[in-house]
């Protein structure tokens, strides 16, 4: 069953979109300041959305180095139309840009050590959500430590991270939240509604608790439409934060972009809004269409009510099938006619209804990093070489209010402010006995279980060497650190 078009196609690569990329240029312009990174360098920048800020990064460079210490720049993206519209934006610049298409989360047509920069912003968590989960990060991280040399910088920024496994509570009170869970999560958590070879939110299915009025509703019936939250007045979740926090931001954008007369607080729209997203949705068909349908549907086991040329369907289930449905319908001449609000909900989805933000703290990804980076590396003493933050202090986290007119207050019974948090993190490609101080540090200051294995993955390196050789005097503290003995 094809129900979604492909991955290339369904990175956000429409003009509104790229606007939107364009914001806050100076943010996605940080590695500016690296003059030794970028001085006679060549830099890559991964996902160029609009292409604003790159624009005001090259000005900056022209106007700072003489032509011959300008570096080359490359612009790497999966998306045609992204690399068309960022070469217009840039347009003719003093300095070498080039444009190359290409994966993010698979391998990166370049050779080794050949980037001292690279920029990497609003990028990784689209790496998760359509690169295969964990492994598409932890395919970037390696790819990026491959491509960079030695004492090169690269660029973190992505949304500020959460503890995903941590149990969280959340109730839906308005019959708008109710009707987008009914229609949103089933497609969020099935597996087989999605192109996407390993869909990181599978899991959660059997971790999620969903009370109807107090009364446990099982995922499965609710997918198949064999349950319904229509009569309900207050539903909770409970489950991983993970899931639950990417529910509310889905929500969020979701009635910004789909019913943004809601958004902008305007009760009165709620019930005509809520009588689809509820109930079934009913299409009209001839005899002759309805058997092929009620064939197809039986056939790929989506429930469904049927009377006499009418058949019925849950909208979440409707949105997973519309085109083979019309495709069916197509022979006879015929094709289903969906109300504004139930086709505005099927584009959202396929647009943005399967992008994840959340894939662990800044320190998951810190340690994912460096995990996936360690490469051999001559010219380090430990014989190894690590992305690994500058400092322990090249992290940071930029804060704006967003969604401020619908917020929470139509979603959960509190009534915060909803903002948009980003994560920085300047990584460095360092040699390991640079990197281990940093990261020993870090883990002092967090205890995170992630920066511990990677501390024990050190150290069994230190040990190989000490088996060897003497072990530098830069190196000697290190071993009588307790932590790190604790871990050894």
């Amino acid at each position: 069953m094809e129900f979604f078009m492909d991955i290339s196609d369904r990175q956000k690569g429409c003009s509104g979109y790229l606007d939107a990329l364009s914001a806050h240029s100076s943010e996605k312009s940080e590695v500016v300041q690296y003059p030794d990174a970028m001085r006679a360098g060549r830099l890559l920048e991964v996902g160029p959305g609009g292409g604003a800020a790159l624009k005001e990064m090259i000005d900056f460079v022209v106007a700072e180095y003489p032509p011959s210490e300008r570096p080359e720049v490359v612009v790497f993206d999966i998306v045609a139309e992204v690399l068309d519209r960022v070469r217009e934006v840039v347009g003719d610049p003093e300095l070498t840009v080039s444009y190359v298409s290409g994966d993010a989360s698979a391998s990166l047509p370049f050779q080794d050590g050949v980037f001292s920069a690279i920029n990497v912003s609003s990028i990784v968590h689209e790496c998760f959500s359509y690169g295969g989960g964990f492994d598409g990060i932890d395919q970037l991280a390696k790819e990026c430590g491959r491509i960079m040399q030695t004492d090169g910088v690269l660029i973190y920024r992505d949304p500020e991270g959460i503890e995903l496994d941590k149990p969280v509570e959340m109730t839906l009170e308005t019959p708008l939240a109710i009707g987008f869970f009914s229609f949103f999560v089933p497609k969020f958590l099935d597996e087989q509604f999605t192109r996407i070879d390993t869909k990181p939110t599978s899991n959660y299915a059997n971790l999620v608790t969903i009370l109807a009025d107090g009364e446990p509703v099982s995922f499965s019936d609710l997918a198949s439409g064999r349950a319904s939250l229509t009569e309900a007045t207050v539903v909770s979740l409970s489950g991983p934060a993970g899931f639950i926090h990417e529910l509310q931001r889905h929500f969020l954008v979701f009635i910004k972009e789909v019913c943004p007369e809601s958004y902008e607080g305007n009760e009165t729209c709620l019930p005509k809004l809520t009588s689809e997203l509820h109930g079934m949705v009913s299409l009209s068909v001839s005899d002759s269409s309805k058997a092929a349908i009620r064939d197809f549907l039986d056939e790929n086991d989506l429930f469904y009510l049927d009377s006499d040329s009418e058949i019925y369907m849950m909208p979440a289930t409707l949105s997973l099938c519309i085109e083979d449905i019309n495709e069916l319908l197509s022979i006879h001449g015929e094709e289903v006619q969906l109300s504004p609000l139930i086709t505005k909900s099927i584009a959202w989805a396929r647009k943005d209804g399967e992008e994840f933000y959340f894939y662990g703290t800044a320190e998951d990804v810190i340690a994912r990093f460096a995990h996936a980076s360690l490469t051999p590396d001559d010219a380090s003493i430990l014989g190894h070489s690590v992305l690994c933050p500058i400092t322990p202090a090249h992290t940071r986290v930029v804060r704006r209010e967003k969604y401020r007119a619908f917020g929470s207050k139509h979603l959960t019974r509190s009534d915060r402010m909803v903002v948009e948090e980003k994560r920085h993190i300047h990584f460095a490609k360092m040699p390991l006995e640079k990197a281990f101080p940093v990261v020993l540090e870090m883990f002092h200051a967090s205890q995170n279980p992630r920066l511990r294995e990677l501390l024990g993955r050190f150290t069994a390196l230190l040990k190989d060497y000490m088996q060897k050789d003497e072990l530098p005097a830069q190196l000697s503290v290190l071993v009588s650190d307790k932590a790190l003995q604790a871990i050894a």
